[in-house]
């Protein structure tokens, strides 16, 4: 009698090859999150620990509309910015992670779907 409990079928050898295009799209995502973003013509930093800070200012200017404070960008320029500017560098940190998060999702459902 042959024993085929370890036999590789072509649907495992797709799945493997699949979860292989994950993790490719995965990391492909995280480096683009953390590539830096644009805002204003400038770079700024994406990695987590830039991101907490740029939180931590959106956070004191919604407690102090007048707060105002200076920034390090990517290339290490300080500049100042208003509660308003805050603000929007915000918007820009969180468009630049949803654009490369839902990317990423799109490709993989297309993935999925074939």
């Amino acid at each position: 009698m042959i024993n085929l409990d370890g036999l590789i079928t072509k649907e495992d050898k797709e799945q493997a090859a699949k979860e292989a295009q994950m993790r490719d799209i995965d990391a492909a995502r995280d480096a683009d999150l953390n590539a830096g973003f644009e805002w204003n013509g400038m770079m700024f930093d994406s990695d987590e620990k830039s991101i907490q800070r740029i939180n931590g200012i959106v956070t004191l200017s919604l407690l102090n509309p007048a707060f105002e404070t200076d920034y390090i960008t990517q290339d290490n320029t300080i500049i100042h910015l208003s509660a308003g500017d805050i603000a929007s560098l915000a918007e820009a940190a969180a468009a630049h992670e949803a654009y490369h998060v839902f990317k990423a999702r799109q490709m993989k459902d297309s993935l999925l779907d074939n």
